[in-house]
């Protein structure tokens, strides 16, 4: 009865175990997908948990704000592009990289002009490819280039977002400023204004789509994104061709 018993429990905690080391198994592959780089190289992206911003899309499009460099790339050479489609590469920040690849088809972005007098959001753009891996960081000799960041693990990321409209009007960092106990309170532009990528909460969206409807006083710069820039080197946006 008792080698009965014995054999019962070890057979029970083989199963267990297959039971398991299967789920282990499903989990992994789940979280694997095939991407495909702009030079036509496919690599394997794993998505973890931990690597990927807690967005939810459960009710509709989500939105950020992405920031440029006038004189790197600006909303008037996205406009001269003929299909107003670029990629948003050069991310070699973490929390940035977390929030691209939190990024969906159809979420929308406010565009926002840095490093120049008069920054601001000038236009609003969408996303068209999610975010798959930056070649340029495997590619000795570039400027972005990672010894960490390899084809088959790639550790930085890039996306493609396309024109939607220009703000009704230009709104500056120091309206938007005016508003941090008004309407966007805790918005992460004012406490990590390095951060390139930005998730902004429906509630700031709002009250910004409602405030573009609103005069301005004070706005010495309509937007418009060479005129007036301050140099800075950054970070790049590549235009596509």
């Amino acid at each position: 009865m008792l080698d009965r018993s014995s054999h019962l429990t070890s057979y029970l905690r083989r199963i267990c175990k297959k039971v398991l080391s299967t789920r282990v198994m499903v989990k992994t592959k789940a979280t694997e997908q095939d991407s495909v780089t702009n030079d036509g190289k496919r690599c394997k992206i794993t998505k973890d948990s931990k690597a990927v911003s807690e967005i939810d899309h459960s009710i509709g499009p989500a939105w950020f704000l992405i920031k440029n460099e006038p004189d790197e790339f600006s909303i008037d050479d996205l406009l001269a592009i003929p299909n107003k489609t670029s990629r948003y590469d050069g991310i070699r920040n973490m929390q940035a990289r977390k929030h691209m690849r939190s990024m969906r088809v159809g979420d929308q972005i406010f565009f926002y002009q840095s490093s120049c007098k008069v920054p601001g959001i000038c236009a609003v753009v969408e996303v068209v490819k999610e975010a798959y891996p930056d070649h340029m960081s495997w590619e000795e000799g570039h400027k972005y280039f990672d010894p960490k960041s390899t084809p088959d693990n790639p550790r930085w990321f890039m996306m493609d977002f396309k024109f939607v409209r220009m703000m009704k009007r230009f709104i500056s960092l120091e309206e938007l400023k005016g508003h941090q106990e008004d309407g966007l309170e805790g918005m992460p532009l004012f406490k990590q204004s390095r951060l390139s990528i930005q998730p902004v909460a429906s509630h700031h969206v709002e009250f910004l789509l409602k405030l573009e409807e609103q005069p301005a006083a004070n706005i010495s710069n309509a937007g418009s994104s060479k005129k007036g820039g301050e140099h800075g080197k950054k970070r790049k946006v590549i235009s596509k061709a």
